[in-house]
């Protein structure tokens, strides 16, 4: 069975200008400056996922507002860090949902690569859906847990540049998860509430190590709430 298409939102086109405008504004806060034609498509791919999630729950946001500030710019939060990759990169974004972070990304980073993994493959085929009607022609997909497809052996052992994550685990569960599938020097960066839950500010640190990760940045920000940008390096090997 197919995953609904992500038809056209129910936004006129009057809002979505004015919609724009409320994006760009929120992302000089970054700070990232955003084109007007970047944003335009940036509210358009939000409100499709949006259309598409009144028949698949791919996203939690009911409202087109909201969705700017809570999905598109929060994910903008990791921008200046990728666009600063060399091109052809490869940015693999673990537990998409919807697609984000990646494809907001992928929009305004278009010299990587982002490989949407998600082990839902509903969630999945609506993001990679999405993205096609927006032309993000720099977004494939892969159903499943970045753990298998990172094993060694596997397609993606040591192959991602980056690999970013919104928030889907704690963090010894997300170090578990990625990093075989980081090459060495890559990058991991993780959005998170702040602060961090006690127990896992007290646990992050012997798991970093055991999965041979360091702390590199610790980026507190408010988009929508307190939120805190944390990159992690995979140790050269």
């Amino acid at each position: 069975m197919h995953p609904p298409s992500p038809t056209t939102t129910p936004t006129t086109p009057e809002e979505i200008p004015a919609l724009a405008r409320i994006l760009q504004e929120s992302a000089r806060a970054i700070p990232w400056v955003l084109p007007e034609a970047l944003a335009v498509r940036l509210v358009r791919h939000a409100a499709s996922i949006l259309a598409a999630s009144r028949q698949v729950n791919v996203v939690g946001v009911k409202n087109l507002p909201d969705a700017i500030l809570r999905l598109v710019c929060d994910s903008l939060i990791a921008a200046p860090r990728l666009s600063a990759l060399p091109g052809g990169s490869l940015v693999v974004d673990l537990g998409t949902g919807g697609g984000f972070p990646g494809v907001p990304l992928a929009i305004v980073c278009p010299g990587c690569d982002f490989l949407l993994v998600e082990s839902r493959q509903k969630k999945l085929g609506v993001a990679l859906q999405a993205a096609a009607e927006h032309a993000v022609e720099n977004v494939r997909g892969r159903a499943g847990r970045l753990a298998e497809l990172a094993r060694p052996g596997a397609p993606l052992f040591r192959r991602a540049d980056a690999v970013v994550t919104r928030a889907v685990a704690a963090l010894p569960e997300l170090f578990a998860e990625c990093h075989q599938s980081l090459r060495p020097g890559g990058m991991l960066w993780v959005w998170k509430g702040d602060p961090l839950p006690d127990d896992e500010r007290g646990s992050w640190p012997k798991a970093a190590q055991r999965f041979g990760l360091r702390l590199e940045v610790e980026q507190p920000y408010h988009v929508y709430r307190a939120s805190c940008l944390w990159g992690f390096s995979r140790h050269e090997s």
